[in-house]
């Protein structure tokens, strides 16, 4: 018996994407299915958008052998923006250098879209590091590996290694006995993404070439089912659905995709989609998977898996017509291309148990001393992992809740500083009104006591007045009869004067 290392998982529970709700399970269960169980024990995890603190990282260097970062495509910033990492692993530089444990990056992807930014410091800076910590750090396509080794030194490079997505190899580790029918059976998997712009298409532009497509697949022959991975992909479905009759939806997101969601869709043995694991997810059960061209990863599994012609633009304007033809093609050829598919996911298991060899050496384990290398998991076992994943689903939710209370008790407390600086200021407005009132009465008073003042001036300078007027009448009168009096004796000396001479002449 070999040596199980205890490892940690920063995952994401969700039962909202079809994709991730598969995906962090199936990663899991691979490590687990290596050496039977008797390698690897995943005992904990944490939602790796949350931010890591020292609490969190003094808990794994107690308890772990090593980390397990992924999958996803978690190299993309604004599903989770931070300035503590630049892409999805909410953990900064300062937390990422006091982790003490190894670190497995397994199976991520590059996400970027077309046209979109260009990622911000630190994300150069944290993939070096990162992938300096590492024991093993492998993407999940050759794409991938191309793009993320652009922001890191030459000497880094070599270290990244390409790790299929563990839902590629659903029929190889997952208890999935349906069968799938030798049927022109096609599934429809519609989304539609702002992120879609970068290519130049609009955001009614799938709906509108599934609607010029769709018409043509039943004329064909071709029995047309929904399969929406999201609840939106859903309102798109029934958006489409009601330009036509109507028709099965075969609705695989939800808290039972570990069961009736593979099932369902392992019915479909062709499907076109516009999501990476609605490529991923249907070649892992062995479905012909064609594709939307909206994002570049379409392209980079396509090429993996030697099928890049699956693969059409929707601005083309002959889209219906050719992605028709190709799969009319992939009918035709439908033998030749299962087993082609066949063959790729025997070679993804291959890739996929190889590397965990390397990573159960680089631990300091003998995979020699495995008694099985590989057991892939049973129904009962495979019960237990949807149990787990249910209470894990049920973990994240109530850390969410108990987020969102906490943020709701933060913008309340905020809201209510808010409005209590309000009531002070509303408090200091009213002490200044009262001031001004105050100061405006006091003014009014002394304008007041000024006015009668003035009037009770007034009244006496009138009265003053009068009483000059009067006296300057009187004075005025007096002064006149004194004139009169004179001029009437000047004119009296003048008169007896003239009369005088006048005598003394004659």
């Amino acid at each position: 018996m070999g040596t199980v290392f205890k490892l940690f998982h920063f995952d994401i529970a969700t039962e909202n994407n079809f994709g991730d709700t598969l995906l962090f399970p199936a990663v899991k269960h691979m490590f687990e299915a290596y050496g039977a169980g008797e390698a690897f024990d995943i005992y904990d995890s944490r939602p790796l958008r949350e931010n890591v603190g020292p609490a969190l990282v003094k808990y794994i260097n107690r308890t772990a052998d090593a980390v397990v970062v992924g999958g996803g495509g978690l190299f993309l910033s604004d599903t989770n923006p931070n300035r503590e990492s630049g892409w999805q692993w909410r953990i900064s530089l300062d937390m990422l250098e006091q982790l003490e444990v190894p670190l497995i990056v397994f199976a991520v992807g590059y996400n970027r879209f077309y046209g979109q930014p260009d990622f911000e410091p630190p994300f150069s800076e944290h993939v070096a590091r990162t992938i300096e910590k590492s024991v093993f750090f492998g993407l999940r396509n050759h794409g991938s590996i191309e793009k993320v080794a652009e922001y890191v030194p030459d000497e880094l490079k070599s270290r990244i290694t390409y790790q299929p997505c563990p839902t590629t190899l659903s029929k190889s580790v997952l208890p999935i006995d349906v069968e799938q029918p030798d049927a022109k059976r096609i599934g429809l998997q519609l989304s539609t993404s702002r992120r879609y712009a970068g290519h130049g298409v609009g955001p009614d532009m799938v709906i509108e070439r599934a609607g010029q497509l769709l018409p043509r697949l039943e004329e064909a022959g071709w029995d047309v089912v929904f399969t929406p991975f999201t609840n939106p992909d859903q309102r798109l479905s029934a958006r489409l659905g009601e330009q036509f009759k109507s028709r099965e939806m075969v609705q695989v997101y939800g808290d039972d995709v570990l069961t009736r969601g593979l099932r369902d869709l392992a019915d479909v043995p062709f499907l076109l989609g516009c999501r990476g694991h609605a490529q991923m997810i249907p070649f892992g059960l062995g479905a012909l998977p064609f594709s939307f061209d909206v994002h570049p990863k379409l392209g980079y599994f396509l090429s993996d898996i030697g099928r890049p012609e699956w693969r059409h633009d929707p601005k083309d304007p002959a889209f219906a017509e050719s992605i028709l033809a190709t799969i009319e093609d992939g009918w035709e050829n439908r033998e030749a291309n299962r087993t082609h598919i066949a063959d790729k996911q025997a070679d993804f298991l291959d890739i996929t148990l190889d590397n965990l060899d390397v990573i159960y050496s680089e631990l300091g384990g003998d995979p020699s001393t495995l008694e099985s290398r590989f057991a892939p998991y049973d129904a009962q076992a495979w019960n237990m992992a949807r149990s787990r994943f249910l209470l894990e689903v049920q973990r994240e939710n109530s850390i969410h809740r108990q987020q969102t209370s906490a943020e709701n008790a933060r913008k309340t407390e905020a809201e209510l500083k808010t409005a209590l600086r309000n009531c002070r200021t509303a408090a200091d407005d009213r002490q200044i009104l009262e001031a001004t009132v105050l100061r405006e009465q006091v003014s009014a008073g002394t304008m007041q006591r000024e006015k009668t003042r003035i009037e009770e001036k007034t009244k006496q300078l009138e009265q003053e007045n009068r009483a000059l007027r009067e006296q300057l009448q009187q004075q005025g009168s007096s002064t006149a009869s004194t004139r009169l009096r004179r001029v009437r004796r000047n004119v009296g000396r003048t008169v007896d004067n003239v009369m005088k001479r006048g005598q003394s002449d004659s």
